[in-house]
């Protein structure tokens, strides 16, 4: 199954281009083959732990100079009104790259700051959220993924996967307890993008149920005001700058996030996602896609 799946991964590789719809008057941003192979090797080369689930903690992500001088100055400020908020919590957010739209969410408010920014994010999500890295992370974690399709090669093959990017910035006070993550999702990527190490501690953490405790095959996030009696903290993906946190969900992929304490806090991310396409659409998936948005065993550590 390995080969196959490889074999299937290379030879899917697009040739990557230079991007050439460039941020107004900053021609340095310029998204060149040299720092996309940066990001897949830095990738291709981590390390994936096995305990208790499947995740990945990649360091110096991105290219260090494209990321201080291109990612942190082009990523909105806390006060932006791109973002929209999200639920109950405080986390608020804009789509980047969903099934049909790459790009900022323009809507009949566009002005000089989203054009501004569009250009970039455009140019970041064609770069960097393609089938070339998405097959990578899928690859990353195949011993997880097979256990939710044995026909993964053929999932890739008939194009079932997208990935999804979002721009988010958690605020004071958003916290969320363990959960496994929707079962849509195959790889959850977080991308931390803080300019300093000041709030390492707001990076996602893996917990372990300590009975044992699973989410039945559905998404399940303990409410419970006592969790931390039911979970033991595992390891804490560090808030840092140029930093990604990824995993592959599955029925035991308890994670969360510490409240986000201080004053004036924001916690600037990439949320992306590689997810079934047809999930949303589908009332009643068919009986072998079901199967596997159920089945999401963990991988034996």
């Amino acid at each position: 199954m390995y080969v196959k799946l490889v074999t299937i991964l290379l030879f899917s590789l697009p040739h990557v281009t230079r991007s050439k719809r460039l941020p107004s008057g900053n021609t340095s941003c310029a998204i060149t083959d040299s720092i996309i192979k940066y990001t897949y090797d830095r990738i291709s080369n981590s390390t994936v732990r096995k305990y208790p689930y499947e995740y990945t903690i990649v360091e110096e992500v991105f290219e260090p100079s494209f990321y201080e001088k291109c990612i942190l100055p082009y990523f909105p400020s806390a006060k932006s009104h791109i973002f929209s908020k999200q639920g109950a919590r405080e986390r608020y957010s804009v789509r980047m790259k969903g099934t049909e739209y790459s790009g900022l969410m323009k809507g009949k408010n566009m002005d000089s700051e989203v054009r501004k920014l569009d250009a970039f994010w455009k140019n970041m999500t064609d770069a960097f959220a393609g089938d070339y890295l998405q097959n990578l992370w899928i690859q990353k974690f195949e011993a997880t993924l097979t256990n939710r399709f044995p026909d993964l090669s053929n999932q890739l093959a008939k194009e079932r996967f997208y990935y999804r990017w979002d721009l988010a910035s958690d605020r004071t006070g958003y916290e969320i307890s363990p959960h496994t993550d929707s079962i849509d999702k195959l790889i959850t990527i977080l991308f931390y993008l803080p300019k300093g190490d000041t709030y390492k501690s707001f990076g996602t953490t893996v917990y372990e149920s300590r009975d044992g405790l699973d989410d039945g095959g559905f998404m399940r996030t303990y409410e419970n005001p006592n969790w931390r009696k039911q979970f033991v903290a595992v390891e804490r993906g560090p808030f840092v700058p140029n930093t990604v946190f990824a995993f592959a969900p599955c029925q035991s992929s308890w994670h969360g996030v510490e409240n986000v304490a201080g004053k004036a806090v924001h916690r600037d991310t990439i949320q992306s996602f590689i997810t079934i396409k047809s999930q949303m659409k589908m009332a009643k998936p068919k009986k072998g896609l079901r199967r596997a948005l159920l089945a999401r065993r963990c991988a034996a550590p």
